[in-house]
């Protein structure tokens, strides 16, 4: 998947699959959830492969190339670097808020969980949509 949506970025930009792959995860995430929630190893199986075999390759395809854009030339590495570990250290931290409010017995975990999942990307797909080129920058 990864070079038919890098071929497909260079077509139409990279805004477009970064945000499709990352709303059509979101709403992936209730799927998935809800095949484990009741236990169906075959539904869990398809929407993983969905989610992480296809739709997921939006954002994984293009993410090398279209994170550089969004900073200038002489403050790039370090901004990116800086910006994908604090994303990195948000992202390893919501297993702990899922834990909290999604607590084993609490009704619904799995549309409780989507919801925080599909928030989350939502509010990707909006900076990714609001993100400027500043890759020509001095």
């Amino acid at each position: 998947m990864i070079p038919l949506v890098g071929n497909l970025a260079d077509r139409i930009g990279r805004k477009p699959p970064v945000i499709f792959g990352a709303i059509a995860s979101g709403l992936l995430s209730y799927l998935y959830l809800y095949a484990i929630s009741i236990q169906s190893v075959g539904i869990a199986i398809v929407a993983s492969l969905l989610m992480w075999g296809i739709v997921y390759q939006g954002y994984n395809a293009i993410f090398p190339s279209f994170y550089p854009e969004l900073f200038p030339t002489r403050t790039r590495v370090s901004a990116m670097a800086i910006a994908q570990n604090v994303g990195t250290t948000i992202t390893a931290l919501l297993p702990a808020l899922f834990a909290t409010v999604a607590t084993p017995g609490s009704t619904n975990i799995p549309f409780t969980i989507g919801s925080i999942t599909l928030a989350v990307t939502i509010v990707s797909a909006i900076a990714a949509w609001s993100a400027l080129d500043v890759s020509h920058s001095a």
